[in-house]
């Protein structure tokens, strides 16, 4: 996938070590604290919940090859705005994780800033994240992954009944009713005499 890449220098807090890897795997728990969500999920609208606690990132990388591939699951507590009342609106998050990260020398793809020909990839090539040293920072697939957990139209809560309308604004109870006496509304008025011509007519 082709994408600005968080390197491991620039503040990533998911990171495991290439060197450590082997055929055998290696497991990692990272914990996903609030100041994370809030610097890294700012523009897709999203918040930490303080009521949800501390997230987890849970994966297990493996050697395949010269490439190292990582599984694992990210839970999580977030805060979307209500489509209804724009208040908070808690999602839980319960992401399944997993990527194939190729050493950058590997895979023909320009890194962050370098000139883009991705369209001279392959599908498998395009399908794979890169890395370059000895670390691979996971910090922009679990934020990916999060964000594809939310719903398309967050709620507070299903019967959110919306924003309220402030008592002096609302119209009363009768507005808008102007009916006559035999229920009729008087721009229909015509249509009512043109009936009453026609029914004797029609018998």
């Amino acid at each position: 996938m082709v994408r600005p890449s968080l390197g491991p220098t620039k503040m990533a807090d998911f990171v495991i070590h290439v060197n450590d890897i082997d055929v055998q795997g290696k497991q990692y728990r990272f914990p996903l604290a609030a100041s994370w969500v809030q610097t890294a999920l700012v523009d897709a609208d999203l918040r930490a919940d303080p009521e949800a606690g501390e997230g987890v990132v849970s994966v297990f990388a493996q050697r395949s090859g010269a490439d190292i591939l990582v599984t694992g699951k990210v839970e999580a507590g977030v805060l979307a705005t209500c489509i209804r009342c724009l208040e908070d609106a808690p999602i839980p998050v319960n992401a399944e994780l997993g990527s194939l990260f190729s050493s950058r020398g590997d895979v023909r793809r320009p890194a962050p800033g370098e000139e883009d020909f991705s369209e001279d990839l392959s599908p498998e090539e395009l399908a794979r994240e890169t890395f370059s040293g000895d670390e691979i920072a996971l910090d922009d697939i679990v934020r990916d992954n999060i964000i594809l957990e939310l719903p398309m139209q967050p709620l507070c809560r299903e019967d959110c009944p919306g924003i309220a309308v402030p008592e002096h604004v609302k119209p009363p109870a009768d507005f808008g009713e102007t009916k006559d006496a035999d229920g009729v509304d008087p721009r229909f008025a015509g249509l009512k005499g043109l009936a009453n011509q026609l029914s004797p007519k029609e018998e």
